[in-house]
C-alpha cells in the first residue's frame, strides 16, 4: 500500500519547492540589505564605502543597485546627498550665505534660477574685482542649502569649477575631485555616469584665465552635457565659443549695498563713522566689492579710508615695503613686482618660484598682511587686482620695451594692470602714446580702456579723444 504522505502533491514537490523558496528568500534578503545600504549611505560612511566599491555595487547586488540608479532619478539624488551635506558642513562654503552682499536683489538665487531655467546656459560678465567668483560661490552655497520651494530650479546639485587654479586638468577631473572632496564619492566612473545622467548646476569660473585651446575644450564639454545639466560660466569678456549663452552682466554695489557690506563687516560704531564720511567718489571707488574688502581691512587697522584707487593699493602694500626698507632689502620689491608681471604674462596663478628668497624675510610679511594667501602647498595673491597693481609697478617704467619691442599680446586679463599704468600718468601725452600702443596689440582692449578712461578720468584723454576715435573707427571698419 503506497505511503499516504508521499502521495500528497504538496509533499511530493517538496524537493523542488524548498530550493526555489530558499533562492527567492536569498534574493529578497539581498534586495533588503542593499536597500538599507543605499538608504543609509548618505549618513553612514560604512554603507557609503560599500556603495563606492564597483564590484560590490554591481555583482553583490545582482545588478539591482545600478538598475535602480538608472531607472529612478531620486535614487541618484539620494546617493548625492552626502556631497550636498559635505558642502553645507564646509565652513568656507556655508559662510557665503551670510557673508555675501548681493549687488542688488535682482541677483538673488531664485531669480537667477528663473533666468537659468529659460536659457540653460548663462555667461556671467564683469571686470576684475566685481565679484564674479564670489557670486558663483554664493550660488554654490545657496543651491546646496536646505530651502523652501521658490522659483529656483528644483533638485539641482551645484558644482563649482575654479579654472584659474586647475589649468592643467579637464573638467571631468575637476568634477570628480569636487564630488570626492566634499562627498567621498571616490568612484570616478560612477561620477562620470552621474554627470552624463545630469541634474547638476555646473558653475565654471574664470574663462578669461585660461588659454584658447582650453576654452575650446570647455566649449566641447558644454555641448556634450548641456542637455542634461545647467551651466553658468564667468569671464571678463565674451568669446565666440560661448556666444550662444545668455549674458548676465554683474554690476557694482549700489550705495545701499555698500552700506550693508560695511555694516556686516565692521562693529556698529566704526561702521556708522565710516558710512557718515562716505562721499560720491568713495561710493564710486568702493562699488567694486574687492576694493571695499581692501578698504575695510585698512579701516580695521584704524587707518583712514583711501579715496583714490592708487592710494588704496599703495596703502595695502605700505607696511611690507616699509619693513623691507627698514631691513635694507631693497631688492625684494623689484623681485616681487617682476614676479607679479611674469605671472600675469604667463597666466600662471601660483606665486612659487625657484629663485624666491627664504620664507623668513620675504614670504612671511606677504602672508602676514594677506597679500599672499596659502592654497594647499601653494601660495596665491589674495586677488588678481593685487597682482595687477604689483605688475604695474614693474611694467609702468618699462612699457615701451615690454609692450612695443616684446612679443607679448595684451588680452582682457591685462586690463587692470593697464588701468593702473594709465592712472600713474600725469600728462595726456603719455596716456595718448600708451593707449595707441595698446591698440597695435589689441584694439578691442584699447577701446575698452578708452571708454573707461573718458568716463572716470577725462582729464587724461580730452585733448586726443577725437584722434583715437577716428583710428578706432577705421580699425572696426577694416575688420567688418
Amino acid at each position: 500500500m503506497p505511503d499516504s504522505l508521499s502521495s500528497n502533491p504538496i509533499f511530493s514537490n517538496s524537493t523542488v519547492s524548498w530550493p526555489m523558496t530558499a533562492g527567492a528568500l536569498l534574493i529578497l534578503a539581498i534586495i533588503v540589505i542593499w536597500a538599507i545600504i543605499v538608504a543609509l549611505a548618505p549618513y553612514l560612511l560604512f554603507c557609503h564605502n560599500l556603495l563606492m566599491n564597483p564590484k560590490l555595487r554591481r555583482f553583490a547586488s545582482l545588478g539591482l543597485v545600478p538598475l535602480a540608479m538608472f531607472i529612478f532619478p531620486f535614487v541618484r539624488r539620494h546617493i548625492l546627498r552626502r556631497y550636498l551635506r559635505g558642502l553645507r558642513r564646509d565652513v568656507a562654503t556655508a559662510e557665503w550665505l551670510t557673508r555675501y552682499v548681493l549687488p542688488s536683489n535682482d541677483y538673488k538665487a531664485d531669480r537667477f534660477g528663473s533666468l537659468l531655467k529659460r536659457q540653460r546656459r548663462l555667461l556671467l560678465l564683469g571686470p576684475s574685482g566685481i565679484g564674479k567668483t564670489s557670486y558663483l560661490k554664493y550660488l554654490t552655497a545657496s543651491y546646496s542649502d536646505k530651502r523652501k520651494k521658490d522659483s529656483r530650479l528644483e533638485n539641482l546639485i551645484p558644482v563649482f569649477f575654479p579654472l584659474a587654479l586647475y589649468q592643467t586638468q579637464d573638467l571631468h577631473s575637476l568634477f570628480h575631485q569636487q564630488l570626492s572632496h566634499y562627498g567621498q564619492l571616490t568612484d570616478a566612473r560612477l561620477n562620470s555616469w552621474f554627470l552624463k545622467k545630469g541634474g547638476f548646476l555646473l558653475l565654471i569660473d574664470g574663462l578669461n584665465e585660461i588659454a584658447q585651446p582650453k576654452r575650446q575644450q570647455i566649449a566641447g564639454f558644454v555641448e556634450r552635457y548641456n542637455k542634461t545639466n545647467y551651466l553658468c560660466f564667468s569671464s571678463q569678456e565674451s568669446y565666440p565659443e560661448f556666444e550662444s549663452a545668455e549674458k548676465l552682466e554683474l554690476i557694482g554695489l549700489e550705495p545701499e549695498k555698500v552700506r550693508e557690506f560695511i555694516s556686516r563687516r565692521l562693529e556698529k560704531e566704526k561702521a556708522e563713522y565710516v558710512i557718515k564720511h562716505f562721499n560720491q567718489p568713495a561710493y564710486n571707488l568702493y562699488s567694486l566689492p574687492q576694493n571695499l574688502e581692501f578698504g575695510l581691512d585698512i579701516v580695521e587697522c584704524n587707518n583712514p579710508l583711501p579715496l583714490a584707487r592708487r592710494d588704496l593699493y599703495e596703502t595695502v602694500m605700505a607696511p611690507i615695503l616699509k619693513l623691507w626698507d627698514q631691513t635694507q632689502r631693497t631688492d625684494y620689491p623689484v623681485m616681487l613686482f617682476s614676479r607679479a608681471y611674469d605671472m600675469l604674462k604667463a597666466g600662471f596663478p601660483f606665486f612659487e618660484s625657484q629663485n624666491d628668497p627664504s620664507k623668513d624675510d620675504y614670504l612671511t610679511p606677504l602672508l602676514r598682511y594677506k597679500v599672499l594667501i596659502p592654497y594647499g602647498s601653494h601660495y596665491l595673491f589674495r586677488h588678481d587686482l593685487i597682482r595687477a597693481y604689483l605688475a604695474n609697478k614693474y611694467f609702468a617704467s618699462r612699457w615701451q620695451d615690454l609692450l612695443i619691442k616684446d612679443t607679448v599680446t595684451a588680452n582682457s586679463s591685462w586690463r587692470s594692470l593697464l588701468e593702473f599704468v594709465l592712472l600713474g600718468f600725469e600728462s595726456q601725452i603719455n596716456s595718448r602714446e600708451f593707449l595707441f600702443a595698446i591698440a597695435t596689440k589689441n584694439y578691442q582692449l584699447a577701446g575698452e580702456l578708452y571708454k573707461w578712461l573718458s568716463k572716470t578720468h577725462p582729464d587724461l584723454c580730452s585733448d586726443w579723444s577725437d584722434d583715437f576715435l577716428k583710428e578706432y573707427g577705421k580699425k572696426v571698419l577694416e575688420l567688418v
